[in-house]
Order: structure tokens, then C-alpha cells, then sequence
């Protein structure tokens, strides 16, 4: 088959497309016929050796990919011909999909929304999971919440404003530049805060103190300015990170054990598969109702691989989901 792929670690020039075996279908597994495959920016990370994880040698490149069941096992909830998508793949041992065919884990495995196009779907599948994540999983948003967002004009910001939105969140701040505010308003931001102006901080405490403080405060940009959070964080409020490894911050410890609050980090690539599907159903409830949909698509093939690797890396694509062609 004709897939892309690393034989070893390093920059994109590294990345091989050519023909490589695919190999029989391990137990547990469901093989696929690729349509489509996002890039990510951790893709660039795994291949680089960033980001340190156990992988297959060699390894095919690809996360999340959408296309149709050729092969399972008889107790498989899927049939030759289902339409699915995947994520999590090309991490701790697993294969990727950039490729004609993959073998899938059955538990990565998932429906796809009819009356959805697979590129829309995968621009979204990686992000919204993200997102997910932060505000479902650790940020255990409740009807009526107050919500604060950094970095909500981004991929996962903005799918965080749709599914705090969607779940009854009662105040969503969407702290992002002044360009972005229509879009974020658009998703379901009742407030916006340019953090590009010198009073970024007093606009922000404004806002805090009149809806009552937050009870969910997501940082999607990086800059985890934790004593600003815990300052404007209501009793037994939330802190999530998810970006930013090497921001340095003080936290207010005294302040946030006094107001019961919590803070939590996390990455997706060591989310269980459980939280994965229940993600997965979410974000495909939402692309197939229109309240979840991409920024912005590039488009490409597989010899574009590289190409696209370099652009991630160079900050060229920061808003931009990249979705490779294959099928």
C-alpha cells in the first residue's frame, strides 16, 4: 500500500511516501480503507522525538482518519462497508493511518455522522476531542456555569465555546483578539475580551466581577496566568491547562485552597479510550447539527506530508487544520 511514513526519528525531510506492507489484522483490530487524514501539530512532535512515545518501526504518520470497514472480526460492532473515524493513532505503539488501509483498535474506533463530509469531521476531530476533554472531562462544566476561555479564536478554544454552549453554560468569556470577537460571538460567547489591549487585565476583572466570578476557567493559549485565574475563580471553581509547557507561572495556593478550587493539566494523547468515544460521540453530535465546525481547512496529498510538517512547525498553520487526501 502506498503510505507515509519515518524510519526514525528527525525533521521532515525524513518522512518517506512510498510503498509499505500492511500486514495481517492483529485480534481486536478493523481494518480500513483511508478516505482522508488530518495533520496535527503533535504529529510533528511524535515524529521529531518531542514528544516521547513508544512507536512501531516504521512507523506510518497519521492520527485521525476517516474511511470505510473492509475487515473486522465477527464481534465487532462495525460492518465491511461502515462508514468510521479514528483518532489517537501513531502513539504508545500504535500505527498511524496515513496510508491506503489501516488496522484500527476496535476501542478507537468510531460511527460517522451521516450527511457530514469527512474533511469537516477530521479539521474538528483532534481539537473538538481536546476540548471535550477540557471542558467535559476535567472542567465538569454544569448548566448555568460561568466559563472563561484563552485562546478561544484557536481550534480548541473555539470548540470549547461550542460545547460549553451546548451543554448550558450561562456566561462563556472568549478572551482572544479583536479580530476574532465576531467569530467568537458567533459560536456562543456572551462576552469578549481583547487580550491584545494594555487594560486586557481590567476588562477581564470587569467582566469577573460582574457575572460573579468562574467556575470553569480554560487556558487553550498558553499563557496560564494561574494567579489571575484563581483571583477570579468562584467557590469550588475549576482550572484547566492545556497549553503552554514552557510558560512559568505563580499560583495563588492560598487563594485557591481557600475558594475550594482545583487545578488540573492535561494532554490528549494519554486520554483513555473511554473519554476518547464519549468525545468522539459528542463532537459528532455537534459537526453533524452545525454547532461544531472547522476555522479554516488546507488542503493536500500525501507527498504533501512534509510540506505541511515544516509549516506546522514554522507557525505558518496555527488556526489552519491541515487534511490530507488519500483514497
Amino acid at each position: 500500500m502506498r503510505a507515509a511514513y519515518i524510519e526514525t526519528l528527525g525533521p521532515p525531510e525524513d518522512i518517506r511516501v512510498g510503498e509499505l506492507e500492511l500486514g495481517p489484522r492483529p485480534p481486536g483490530h478493523t481494518t480500513i480503507a483511508v478516505e482522508h487524514v488530518a495533520v496535527n501539530r503533535v504529529d510533528t512532535l511524535v515524529r521529531s522525538g518531542q514528544f516521547r512515545t513508544n512507536l512501531p518501526w516504521p512507523c506510518v504518520l497519521g492520527r485521525d482518519a476517516i474511511g470505510y470497514v473492509t475487515d473486522t472480526d465477527e464481534r465487532s460492532d462495525f460492518f465491511p462497508g461502515t462508514r468510521v473515524w479514528t483518532s489517537s493513532l501513531a502513539h504508545d505503539g500504535r500505527q498511524g493511518a496515513a496510508a491506503e488501509w489501516a488496522h484500527v483498535p476496535d476501542d478507537r474506533l468510531y460511527p460517522a455522522p451521516e450527511g457530514v463530509t469527512g474533511t469537516d469531521l477530521l479539521a474538528v476531530a483532534h481539537p473538538g476531542s481536546t476540548a471535550y476533554l477540557a471542558v467535559v472531562r476535567h472542567g465538569r462544566v454544569q448548566p448555568g456555569d460561568r466559563v472563561l476561555i484563552r485562546g478561544a479564536a484557536g481550534n480548541v478554544g473555539s470548540a470549547a465555546i461550542a460545547i460549553a454552549s451546548y451543554l448550558g453554560a450561562s456566561t462563556i468569556v472568549a478572551v482572544a483578539s479583536e479580530a476574532h470577537h465576531a467569530a467568537c460571538v458567533d459560536n456562543g460567547a456572551t462576552d469578549v475580551v481583547d487580550y491584545t489591549g494594555e487594560s486586557a487585565d481590567d476588562q477581564l476583572a470587569t467582566v469577573a466581577r460582574r457575572v460573579g466570578g468562574f467556575d470553569l476557567w480554560i487556558d487553550a493559549h498558553g499563557g496560564n496566568n494561574l494567579d489571575a485565574a484563581v483571583e477570579n475563580l468562584r467557590l469550588n471553581g475549576r482550572i484547566v491547562l492545556l497549553a503552554g509547557p514552557a510558560s512559568v507561572s505563580t499560583l495563588a495556593s492560598g487563594s485557591l485552597y481557600l475558594k475550594d478550587g482545583s487545578v488540573k493539566g492535561f494532554v490528549i494523547s494519554r486520554a483513555e479510550p473511554h473519554d476518547l468515544r464519549a468525545a468522539a460521540g459528542l463532537v459528532s453530535l455537534l459537526v453533524a447539527r452545525g454547532r461544531l465546525s472547522p476555522v479554516a481547512i488546507t488542503y493536500g496529498e500525501l507527498s504533501d506530508l512534509p510540506r505541511i510538517h515544516r509549516m506546522i512547525e514554522a507557525g505558518e498553520l496555527s488556526r489552519t487544520r491541515s487534511v490530507i487526501r488519500v483514497t
